[in-house]
């Protein structure tokens, strides 16, 4: 099952327009990490720099080095959806969520394929008017590895998910631990090695052969 995300949530907002998750059997190997524990901090000015509410940790873009603003304040855009028994797709316009001038298209596009054993796409489409930094992330609560075939492989207990990279460009994994207001996660980044004007990055979850 899965899971995306497209706007606000009021005071309770994290800055999250475009975030997913996916369910495989009773386990969330891959997605969105949740709630921190409250605290005074949650809703001081600093909420939106802990790291599980601000865009940094989801499953989201960092374009051209900023992170989305407030999500409650921007509206974002359902360009096109379509579903079927076997499969389901949306198209969500993200370029509003980043205060970024150079940027002239962001649109993430998230395929849910149903059918043999089951994968879910999720395709990131840029634009700017010079070429800019672009990178997307994988966050994970479980476990995960680098296949030699440079495939990553995450995991909570018995349920494991495969994630295949496509890019326009050659990429980097940056990895970070986060262990801040009670919750622990970990963020995959996935860069682009040099600044591009126009591009993709597409990441495909497929259930992980034993």
């Amino acid at each position: 099952a899965v899971s995306i995300k497209a706007g606000g949530n009021g005071n309770h907002s994290h800055n999250d327009i475009g975030s997913y998750t996916i369910g495989l059997g009773a386990e969330q190997p891959t997605g969105d990490v949740g709630s921190t524990q409250y605290s005074a901090k949650t809703f001081s000015k600093d909420r939106y720099t802990i790291a599980a509410i601000s865009s940094w940790g989801h499953p989201v873009p960092v374009v051209a080095g900023a992170l989305q603003g407030e999500a409650h304040k921007i509206k974002p855009r359902v360009i096109s959806t379509r579903f079927s028994d076997n499969v389901d797709e949306i198209t969500i316009d993200m370029a509003d969520a980043y205060s970024v001038p150079v940027l002239r298209a962001l649109t993430r596009t998230m395929i849910h394929d149903r059918r043999n054993s089951g994968a879910v796409a999720i395709a990131d489409r840029f634009e700017f008017s010079e070429p800019s930094s672009f990178e997307v992330a994988i966050t994970t609560l479980g476990s995960w590895k680098q296949n030699a075939d440079r495939s990553i492989e995450l995991w909570q207990k018995d349920e494991r998910l495969t994630a295949r990279v496509e890019a326009s460009g050659s990429w980097t994994l940056k990895v970070d631990n986060s262990n801040e207001e009670g919750l622990t996660f970990t963020r995959i980044g996935i860069s682009l090695d040099s600044p591009e004007r126009s591009g993709y990055v597409k990441v495909l979850y497929e259930q992980a052969r034993p």
